[in-house]
């Protein structure tokens, strides 16, 4: 079985809001970064069909943040996409966005 991988993008966006202006939030994001494979793992393993949403105590990346994540099984194997942002994004539009990557990525 191959190891998971983690692709990361929009960094710079999340680091712009406003929730990130505080140097230790900062530093302990960065921890959790540096350690993505391991965090996202336990969520790797089991299977959204739908979006599955995570928001402040119950995200993996801390209480200011929320995770909204989906499986895909693209023929070569199943993954995992997740959006991360602030507690007060848009829920709606980003699981309508996910439903349509997980779409996208399952009719390769």
């Amino acid at each position: 079985r191959a190891p998971q991988s983690s692709y990361t993008t929009g960094v710079s966006r999340l680091f712009a809001q406003p929730e990130f202006n505080n140097v230790e939030l900062l530093r302990q994001f960065g921890t959790l970064m540096d350690a993505m494979d391991g965090v996202f793992a336990p969520y790797v393993k089991q299977r959204f069909d739908d979006v599955r949403i995570f928001v402040g105590d119950q995200s993996p990346f801390g209480d200011r943040t929320s995770s909204l994540m989906i499986s895909f099984h693209d023929g070569h194997g199943r993954g995992m996409i997740s959006i991360l942002g602030p507690t007060r994004m848009n829920y709606a539009y980003n699981r309508t966005l996910l439903r349509e990557v997980q779409r996208l990525l399952s009719n390769q």
